[in-house]
């Protein structure tokens, strides 16, 4: 018999563990099942009431306010939210967003702005405002003093098994911080009327303004309800910004849709040499994406879109329909599209910045192992409309972030004396960690995690000295290697890994906010805020770091709300 080695029994482990989790998970959800179909609910799964008690909530206040939050404050924790620049101020927008604190999911409908003169926060409340949501999408314009225009998303149960997709439209006036609903229920009646041409309700879509702002293109996206299965589009639509009507869209004669999917790339395209700019205002690059997709006697399939395509409108002669064909492209480069939750945003010449994400690595038959990125891309369109990514070179013409070859080779080195170090911890140590317990990113760079017991934590939103944990630091180690590798004498600070991050591009600084990672079973939910100038690329700055929170569930709960794969992608 040959003998096994520490290695492989260690996988043995590892792949019993996992199966016997897969099967405590699938006992769930079939018991998740018959409580839905035998009607018994939650009193915290009644969305109807939640949405009623927050809107009563609303309108008891009776003009816009705006608080301004002191000194290094922060909005809630979230991510699934919409995070962009302010078209005519020097600010960021943030809107909406979701998290999951290992008890409850919760959802929000706050407004925040950041004033990155002053490096700080306000929060603005109205009485007439957007239902609570995430996976809604956002853009902005210069017109009529400012604008943000947001539609869809999806708001779920505190318990995270009922949900509820939006199909409405909001226009927010940046100067006086008012929404007006210009389509959806909470519409004034003309406007509110079912429009043949409209969007269906959904979330994890993409949304550009074309035609210099005049229009909105809304593509793709997915419907879940928790009752049934995922349904995907790869439909697209447009919204008149001064008819206030939607326009029907159909594929041009002799071309064909593409793929369905959520959570994809979506950048208008920037005029360049050779071409009219009406023609440029009517082009959006498209790519990657994610999509679950049905195969015939299987179980339903996970894909990760690695392709892109050129998508051009054009308008009827009528000027009531719109055409749209889609062209495949070919980028040169290292494609990081395999990378679920990666977001992009663009500068005004058309080349785009992204970081971070997440990839799944299936180990065996059996288990997934998720990696998070702390990569920085580009993607950069040249005079000829051609694509190329490349990885932005930070610091005196250096990357400081490991390639992944020398990363797990660190790794293993590191291993022998982390070990060492948690052996001396546990004698040291007195106790077992409480269930539960408060993550801190903190630190110079706004990202190293410390995990302290509950027990032990006078107040979660305040960072002070953190007692020897031992399970705890260990096991972070492996999870925050990236960013202590980015950390190199010539670059300094580096965003730890992350996904879902908020991307924005104001000026010449591209600013990158919060986002999420795993710690096993546990989400660590981020929220600091670091900017580099991406036309010079010489260092990251951390404007704010990360707020204290409490994991209020044990390290086998879940974290995931009605479709898993899909929140951790859109």
């Amino acid at each position: 018999m040959v003998r096994e080695n520490a290695s492989e029994r260690r996988k043995r482990r590892e792949v019993r563990k996992s199966k016997k989790a897969k099967k405590e998970r699938n006992e769930q959800l079939k018991e998740s099942r018959r409580c839905r179909s035998s009607g018994a609910a939650h009193d915290d799964d009644d969305i109807d009431a939640l949405l009623k008690e927050l809107e009563s909530s609303r309108r008891k206040l009776e003009k816009v306010t705006i608080t301004a939050l002191d000194g290094a404050a922060q909005p809630a924790l979230r991510y699934n939210g919409v995070f962009v620049a302010h078209p005519t101020d020097d600010a960021l927008i943030l809107h909406g967003g979701e998290r999951y604190d290992g008890d409850m999911q919760h959802v929000f409908d706050d407004l925040s702005v950041f004033n990155i003169k002053k490096n700080s926060w306000k929060e603005v409340q109205s009485p007439l405002q957007p239902s609570p949501r995430c996976g809604h999408a956002g853009v902005t314009r210069s017109a009529q003093g400012g604008q943000l225009v947001v539609f869809g998303g999806e708001f779920a149960s505190r318990s995270g098994s009922v949900f509820r997709h939006y199909s409405d439209l909001w226009v927010l006036d940046l100067s006086t911080y008012k929404w007006e609903c210009v389509y959806g229920d909470a519409a004034p009646s003309a406007s509110s009327t079912k429009q043949s041409a409209a969007p269906s309700a959904r979330s994890g879509h993409r949304m550009a303004f074309v035609e210099g702002g005049k229009k909105v293109v809304i593509f793709g996206g997915y419907f879940d309800n928790g009752k049934s299965s995922p349904r995907y589009f790869a439909d697209c639509f447009l919204f008149d910004m001064d008819l206030r009507l939607w326009i029907r869209v159909d594929i041009q004669t002799g071309f064909y849709s593409i793929p369905v999917r959520s959570a994809c790339l979506f950048l208008p395209h920037v005029p360049s040499t050779g071409r009219s700019t009406a023609e440029a205002e009517s082009v959006v690059i498209l790519g990657g994406g994610y999509a679950r997709v049905r195969q015939k006697g299987e179980n339903d399939k996970s894909v990760c879109y690695q392709d892109m395509y050129k998508m051009s409108l054009t308008a009827a002669s009528a000027g009531d329909t719109y055409t749209v064909r889609y062209e495949s492209l070919r980028p040169t480069g290292q494609s990081p599209l395999t990378l679920q939750g990666l977001r992009m945003a663009q500068t005004v010449h058309g080349d785009a910045f992204g970081f971070g994400g997440v990839q799944e690595i299936e180990l065996d038959e059996t288990s997934i192992q998720d990696v998070f990125s702390c990569q920085l891309v580009g993607l950069s369109v040249t005079g000829d409309d051609r694509l190329r990514w490349f990885e932005p070179s930070v610091g005196h013409g250096k990357m400081a972030r490991s390639k992944e070859q020398g990363k797990q080779e660190r790794r293993a080195q590191d291993a022998e004396e982390r070990k060492t170090r948690r052996r001396r911890r546990a004698k040291a140590s007195s106790g077992a960690a409480a269930s539960g317990s408060t993550m801190t990113p903190a630190s110079a760079s706004g990202a190293s995690i410390i995990i302290e017991p509950a027990s032990e934590v006078a107040d979660a939103s305040t960072t002070g000295a953190h007692p020897e944990n031992p399970g705890r630091e260990d096991e972070l180690a492996d999870v925050m290697q990236g960013q202590e590798e980015g950390q190199g004498k010539d670059t300094g600070l580096w965003p730890c890994p992350r996904a879902n991050a908020g991307v924005a591009i104001k000026g010449r600084n591209l600013y990158i906010y919060g986002g999420y990672q795993e710690v096993g079973e546990r989400q660590v939910v981020l929220s600091d805020l670091l900017t580099i100038d991406v036309s010079k690329l010489d260092e990251w700055l951390c404007l704010q770091e990360s707020q204290s929170h409490t994991w209020l569930g044990s390290d086998g709960s879940s974290t995931s709300s009605s479709s898993e794969s899909d929140s951790s992608s859109e």
